[in-house]
């Protein structure tokens, strides 16, 4: 017989002798001191010897080993999450193997003419500065400024400070958006005889190697033809939300700036 088991019986033995006194004076088999005894000894000792008997090895390794399962499964379905999300993110026009970065949209702010969205991911996940951002639905979101452990700054396309070349689909037309703040755009040197209207989208102009072209950037809200019937005014909006919480996605590598500072 191993110390363990002869520590196991001796245990038990306590255990059983300790619960039958506590039984006799329940049913008045005691004396008064006996039976005082055993309700003011016995039941400590009992409670104790339960708390010693069950925190044996065996049952700890079975608490250690459920904990382990637990972490192990909450682990299985983040990665899992991720990897979905990976998944659909490569259905975006990216070749298979080009890296994605799934990020999530933790807040937002201003400061002075800029825009900026916070997401929860930055030097860890590699994520620099100059890496281009966007949503699930091929959506320009802007440029990652700023970055450190778990927290990257990104600076919005509609930010005042920001222009960007712009293309409208199925049309021979190139223009700029300027951002003015508050998600929205004004589109200068569009001719008047563009056939633009309200509701058309705009797409941020191909450049070969930039990684943010051909992604959608706006919706037209407002046409109108300014006084020498040159140009037409435009209005457009951000078809990013900054307060909204769907998915984002940093693409790394391509040339840092698609678009520049006015």
């Amino acid at each position: 017989m191993t110390p363990k088991d002869r520590k196991s019986i001796e245990l038990l033995v306590f255990v059983v002798a300790a619960g039958l006194l506590i039984f006799l004076s329940i049913v008045g088999g005691l004396s008064p001191v006996t039976n005082l005894f055993s309700r003011g000894i016995a039941v400590p000792l009992l409670s104790s010897a339960s708390r010693i008997f069950w925190s044996g090895g065996d049952y700890q390794a079975l608490q250690n080993e459920n904990i382990q399962l637990k972490s192990q499964v909450a682990g299985a379905d983040s990665l899992k999450n991720e990897n979905d999300i990976l998944r659909k993110a490569l259905g975006l026009g990216y070749e298979e193997g080009r890296r994605v970065i799934p990020v999530s949209n933790v807040g937002f702010y201003r400061f002075f003419e800029s825009e900026i969205v916070i997401i929860d991911r930055g030097i860890e996940a590699g994520i620099k500065a100059g890496d281009p951002v966007q949503t699930l639905q091929k959506v320009y979101v802007g440029r990652v400024i700023s970055n450190d452990k778990g927290r990257a700054d990104v600076l919005l396309a509609a930010s005042r400070s920001q222009a960007i070349d712009i293309s409208f689909p199925n049309l021979n037309v190139r223009a700029r958006a300027r951002g003015v703040g508050g998600r929205e755009f004004a589109i200068d040197f569009v001719p008047d005889s563009a056939a633009i209207q309200k509701g058309d989208l705009f797409a941020v102009t191909r450049k070969p190697g930039y990684t943010s072209s051909g992604l959608l950037l706006g919706e037209i809200r407002e046409v109108a033809t300014d006084e020498s019937k040159v140009f037409k005014i435009i209005r457009a909006i951000h078809l990013f939300d900054p307060t909204s919480a769907e998915p984002l996605f940093v693409i790394p590598s391509g040339p840092r700036v698609d678009y520049e500072s006015r």
